[in-house]
C-alpha cells in the first residue's frame, strides 16, 4: 500500500527524505575505511566507532566550507572521544 492509493481508506505519512551523510560511495567508502583503521588503532569494535564518528562528522559536515579535511577531522575528533570514555 502506497501512501497516495485512494482505494484504501488508511492513508500511509509519505516518509520524509533524509539527507544522506555521504556524499557518493567514494565518500562513504573513505569514511567507512577510517572507521574500521580507528577501531583497528584503538583495539574497539567498529560498531563501537561508527556512531562516534558519524555523529561527529554529521556535525562537523553542517558547518565544512572544505570538504576534503573531514576525515582528518573526524578521526582526530574520535580519537579525543575514546580518550575520554577510557578515563
Amino acid at each position: 500500500m502506497y501512501a497516495s492509493d485512494q482505494s484504501s481508506a488508511l492513508q500511509l505519512p509519505v516518509p520524509l527524505s533524509v539527507p544522506s551523510l555521504y556524499v557518493d560511495a567514494k565518500d562513504r567508502s573513505r569514511h567507512q575505511h577510517n572507521i574500521e583503521q580507528l577501531a583497528q588503532e584503538n583495539d574497539y569494535p567498529a560498531q563501537l566507532i561508527e556512531p562516534i564518528y558519524e555523529q561527529l562528522l554529521a556535525r562537523l559536515r553542517s558547518n565544512a566550507t572544505v570538504q576534503d579535511y573531514l576525515p582528518i577531522l573526524v578521526a582526530k575528533g574520535v580519537r579525543n572521544a575514546l580518550k575520554e570514555i577510557a578515563r
